[in-house]
């Protein structure tokens, strides 16, 4: 089957780079004859493959003014007159192949037939009154765009005319448009228009720059006559004299001749649509339609000043809601119901074209033979029969801890944000939280690194992170504002100072972004933000902090044992899992024993009943010994645990204890009790020997190893870091450079 047998070069236009890729393509398209050239000038034919025919538009004119009677194969070389008769299509027919635009993935293309196409196109025109030959309808979106192609064809239906013009030269204010020069708008003075919700977030950004250059005049009488059309709108009124004073200038910005707007492709932000209706003084009517539904779904009626919603189901087609149990939608949700939007209908395309298992995947037939599309977006239907779309099953990313986020959802929301031109979240289901990408506003991200000092070129000034942290802020605000759950707000933030445009392969003809592209072209920014996950490299610095753990708690450990051994127990257990402290205290490690009694456990009342002091029982050391000693046992062993620093003072106390009962006569304020030495006690206590403790060498032992592991790890981290300083990951710190062109299929 032969898929494209003719393409049409515009060679004045084009840029060398254009004109080499298609060269460079040409010899593996066997399918393809003939190539048109718009141009008077001649084009070598040697640079062609031999089997292609070259014509120029001057000569396809002058054929297509012959009569066409000769067969295709007598033809002589170099024409390309044919003798088909002419002949209606049936409603079966194949009208057109129309690639998706691959925003989740490859494009995939559309087989549309002639009867998917008036019945698509039927219900779109019964939603717009009055359509008709007074009308001027202004294109400037590509005709590989559903929404563009449907709206044309309706418009030469019905007689409107048509005007051509760019996203680059729609205005005054556009960045094509000679300062001083009136834009397309201007000029052509349109009454129908349609557009994309990246098209009107540019114009509501630069409406309202302009209001924030106004004295506190201007813009106190702007805010005014807002707040009042608002409440107007609200009720069902309109402010005649507020249009003519306060948005006349406004409403000029699109010829002033404006009576509806169409918005679609993507969702549209309440601020921008109800801005738009206020400000342009027209409906704005949201509409929802697919590629694969002939771009026809739902559209607002033109009495709806709602926003968020996209309106009723059309006459060309019937809408559904299927669970989606695992996102928590169901037809039994109150307060109403919600789930996967399911079309069905004559609009409703054949399938993919060479994709039968995807076709299989998103297209449905009932028994009564209707097919049915599955879009995979989440909608919810009111009382009044108006979807409202909430949701979409593949921009929802579950995050480690459990929680749905829904990145459309997140970027329609931060788009609001002055600072932000575009926006693209992303998170990982493996991390607890979410990341974005941001096409910084130019003129505001400058005016605001003046304010904070930052020098530099744009690249630089995007590259620093006190702006990072800048753009992070206004999220935060804004994400507040719009109230935002707190694991839907983006945590870290990188600013392209490229804007994203379809040349560069990272959004579509209609200004959607392709996720996967981005992903792709930001991948190691990915990795930097998330604190290098992906990455399999060693850090010495972590391995050093584990031997050196592993290395402390083992010296503790013998130590511990060995203090045992010695009879001065230390208690390292942390206080979760210590025991409590018995009633007595065992002295048989010390060699003593209390007398007339048969264990070695000397009861408390053994050293003294003196109560404590008041503080808690803390040690004094105004208080005698073994008072002291009893005060402690009554006050800190009832039912408790001992920490470090109380076994320590006991160990001190007892060994003075120690000392003084063998060396001399107990105190004055001593228990009746008395402490005899027994066994090698004893013996010890008749010879001379140090008063200092007998694992004061182990301590310092253990400090000095502690020392040398610590001083150890501090080396290796020093040295890691310096080698990392002097050669540098080019991956996480690479200059940004703007992406190549990419070729989109479906668009020759």
């Amino acid at each position: 089957m032969c898929i494209l047998d003719l393409v049409v070069l515009e060679s004045e236009p084009c840029e060398v780079s254009e004109l080499t890729l298609v060269k460079n393509v040409l010899s593996n398209i066997t399918c393809l004859k003939h190539i048109i050239y718009v141009d008077k000038k001649t084009i070598s034919k040697s640079d062609y493959p031999e089997r292609l025919e070259i014509h120029s538009m001057q000569a396809v004119e002058e054929l297509g003014a012959k009569p066409r009677t000769e067969p295709l194969d007598l033809v002589p070389r170099g024409t390309i007159e044919v003798s088909i008769p002419p002949s209606r299509p049936l409603p079966t027919d194949l009208a057109l192949v129309m690639y998706t635009s691959g925003s989740t993935g490859r494009p995939k293309g559309v087989m549309m037939m002639h009867k998917n196409l008036i019945a698509g196109m039927t219900g779109q025109c019964e939603r717009i009154p009055g359509l008709g030959p007074k009308d001027t309808y202004i294109g400037y979106l590509p005709l590989a765009h559903v929404l563009e192609l449907t709206a044309e064809i309706s418009c030469i239906t019905y007689g409107c005319r048509i005007g051509y013009s760019s996203p680059l030269t729609l205005s005054d204010q556009s960045s094509k448009i000679k300062k001083g020069s009136r834009g397309d708008c201007t000029v052509l003075k349109p009454t129908l228009m349609a557009a994309v919700p990246e098209i009107m977030d540019r114009i509501y950004k630069n409406v309202m720059s302009k209001v924030q250059e106004m004295n506190y005049i201007q813009k106190t009488l702007f805010k005014i006559g807002y707040d009042y059309k608002l409440e107007q709108i609200k009720r069902g009124y309109d402010a005649p004299l507020c249009n003519l004073l306060l948005f006349k200038k406004v409403k000029a910005l699109l010829g002033g001749n404006v009576r509806m707007m169409l918005s679609g492709g993507a969702p549209l932000s309440p601020q921008t649509q109800r801005f738009m209706n206020i400000c342009f003084c027209c409906p704005v009517g949201q509409g929802y339609g697919l590629t694969e539904t002939c771009g026809a779904g739902t559209i607002t009626e033109v009495a709806d000043y709602s926003t968020g919603r996209v309106g009723a189901p059309l006459v060309c087609c019937e809408i559904k809601l299927r669970d989606w149990q695992e996102g928590g939608y169901t037809n039994r949700d109150k307060p109403n119901p919600r789930g996967e939007i399911i079309i069905g209908g004559p609009n409703v395309s054949m399938g993919y074209f060479r994709n039968e298992e995807k076709t299989a995947e998103d297209f449905i037939t009932d028994e009564n033979g209707q097919r049915w599309f599955c879009t995979g977006d989440i909608g919810e239907f009111h009382p009044d029969g108006c979807l409202q779309i909430i949701d979409r099953k593949k921009d929802l990313v579950k995050l480690q801890a459990g929680e749905y986020v829904s990145l459309g959802k997140v970027e329609a929301v931060l788009k609001n944000c002055p600072l932000i031109d575009n926006i693209c979240a992303y998170a990982k289901s493996d991390q607890s939280y979410v990341i974005s990408f941001v096409v910084p506003n130019q003129k505001k991200l400058t005016n605001l690194a003046e304010q904070k000092g930052v020098t530099g070129g744009w690249v630089d000034i995007c590259n620093n992170p006190i702006m990072e942290s800048e753009i992070l802020k206004e999220i935060k605000e804004v994400a507040d504002k719009m109230k935002l759950e707190r694991f839907e707000i983006p945590v870290k933030v990188r600013l392209s100072p490229e804007p994203w445009t379809p040349e560069t392969g990272l959004v579509t003809d209609a200004f959607k972004l392709k996720r996967k592209e981005l992903k792709n072209h930001y991948l190691n920014d990915i990795e930097r933000m998330y604190g290098g996950a992906n990455r399999k490299r060693e850090n010495p610095v972590l391995k050093t902090c584990f031997v050196f753990l592993f290395v402390t708690m083992f010296c503790f450990k013998t130590g511990n044992s060995w203090c045992e051994k010695a009879g001065q127990a230390v208690s390292l257990t942390p206080r979760s899992t210590r025991t409590p402290f018995r009633p007595g205290l065992n002295l048989a490690a010390f060699g003593w024993r209390a007398e007339g009694q048969p264990s070695a456990v000397l009861p408390r009342q053994a050293l003294g009943s003196a109560p404590p002091k008041k503080g808690g029982g803390q040690l004094r050391s105004r208080t005698p010994r073994p008072a002291l000693l009893a005060a402690w046992l009554q006050t800190r062993g009832r039912g408790r645990a001992m920490n470090c620093s109380e076994s320590r003072r006991l160990q001190r106390l007892l060994s003075r204890l120690w000392q003084e009962l063998r060396g001399g006569p107990a105190p004055p304020n001593a228990s009746s009790a008395a402490l005899a030495p027994t066994g090698a006690a004893a013996a010890a206590a008749a010879s001379p020997e140090d008063d200092a403790p007998p694992d004061l060498l182990l301590l310092l032992l253990l400090l000095l190893l502690f020392c040398g592991c610590l001083a150890a790890a501090l080396a290796l981290a020093l040295a890691h870091a310096r080698s990392r300083k002097l050669q540098p990951d080019p991956d996480l710190q690479r200059p940004w450079t703007a992406p190549a062109a990419a070729p989109r299929p479906g668009h020759a």
